[in-house]
């Protein structure tokens, strides 16, 4: 397993390929390999195979040097059948070959048991929205969490044009979490499609030899994670490039990056890079009322409805205060609209959107015409109701 794989989920993985190759538990060790295999562990591995035979035990190796050859690791355990390498380094001569032969495996389980799942849900069987997300996914453990997702997406009554969008969220934010400062800013350039000088510029060296030096490692290690290919994105990440996908998820206030993320040396770079995803948009929105309606918005885009209207029904108190302003209301009735859009109910959308627009009528503020911007958008350019 390549250090494509999530750190943290790789023995994860080799527990569910561990159960693939054999209905029994076999006995498993784990080595690691420096710049070779140690004396010791050799010898032992010599004892283990004499007691088990080739096939009698499952050898786990990670890899704790970059650059390392894998074809070289291989040979050094080629007297076992079963051996599962993982790293999160980049490494060379990196073979997919079992891990997409994992994938697929787990592919075939999955539609074999989502009707069954389906069914006992009371959900349609939209296995062909599904499976074309699944085959653009490298890793098992993604797979499962997407296959779920959908599902929660389903029972969380999201229309269907937006499921595709709201499963490739889902990933996004999943992925984008766990990735490095100086990963999630590069991925960001090249989604944005930003010139060369901004993707060294936010390397944070500043030596121009050592901008180009880090540039070309950072390329490097994204495509020895398969998510770039001479200057594209590949896989989830080419999601990034698709700005219905992506709207609001990089606002200041919201999905992304997470505050461990914001170390001090990568604060600005973050910011920086984030921005670009937001002006590539017309998202959507003026300055918010309240940051708790625009995290209430989020929880709308990202489908999460049944939290959306438990939230939003707790602040119902607030239109009945006096001092509440219009800009609030007009804020908290697009909220309703999007909800109840997304609920599949138009009349009770347009009420709420008509609602919201009728709070716009002061000359001196400009929000109005956002909150038009963001109703004509969010309609589908059909305002008639």
């Amino acid at each position: 397993m390549p250090s494509l794989i999530l750190p943290g989920r790789h023995l994860r993985i080799v527990d569910y390929w561990h159960h693939q190759i054999s209905s029994k538990p076999l006995p498993r060790i784990g080595v690691d390999w420096h710049r070779r295999l140690h004396p010791a562990s050799s010898a032992l591995l010599d004892r283990l195979q004499l007691n088990h035979g080739r096939d009698g035990m499952v050898v786990a190796v990670q890899i704790c040097r970059e650059n390392t050859d894998i074809d070289e690791v291989l040979r050094a355990f080629d007297r076992f059948r079963f051996v599962v390498i993982y790293t999160d380094l980049p490494c060379r001569n990196v073979h997919l070959g079992g891990l997409n032969s994992l994938c697929w495996r787990l592919r075939k389980v999955l539609a074999k048991l989502f009707p069954r799942r389906c069914e006992e849900l009371n959900l349609p069987n939209r296995w062909e929205v599904l499976d074309p997300l699944l085959r653009q996914l490298a890793d098992p453990e993604e797979i499962v969490a997407l296959a779920n997702g959908f599902l929660e997406v389903q029972l969380g009554g999201l229309r269907e044009e937006g499921w595709v969008n709201a499963l490739k969220r889902q990933v996004i934010v999943r992925q984008m979490l766990a990735r490095k400062p100086d990963e999630f800013v590069q991925l960001l350039a090249y989604a944005c499609r930003r010139p060369k000088e901004d993707r060294l510029r936010l390397c944070g060296e500043s030596a121009p030899e050592r901008q180009v030096s880090r540039e070309g490692a950072l390329a490097h290690e994204l495509a020895e994670k398969d998510l770039l290919l001479d200057s594209s994105l590949r896989g989830w990440a080419a999601w990034l490039a698709e700005e219905p996908v992506t709207a609001g998820l990089f606002r200041r206030k919201g999905s992304l990056p997470g505050e461990h993320q914001r170390l001090a040396k990568w604060e600005s770079a973050l910011e920086e890079a984030a921005g670009w995803m937001e002006e590539r948009t017309l998202d959507l929105q003026a300055d918010w009322a309240d940051p708790q309606l625009e995290a209430i918005w989020m929880l709308v885009v990202e489908g999460q409805l049944q939290q959306a209207q438990e939230e939003l029904e707790a602040l119902e108190w607030r239109l009945e205060v006096e001092d509440t302003t219009d800009l609030w209301r007009n804020d908290y009735f697009f909220c309703v609209g999007e909800l109840h859009r997304r609920q599949n109910n138009p009349d009770l959308a347009n009420l709420a959107f008509k609602k919201a627009l009728s709070f716009g009528e002061t000359p001196s503020t400009n929000w109005p015409i956002a909150t038009l911007t963001r109703y004509t958008a969010c309609s589908g350019g059909d305002d008639s109701g």
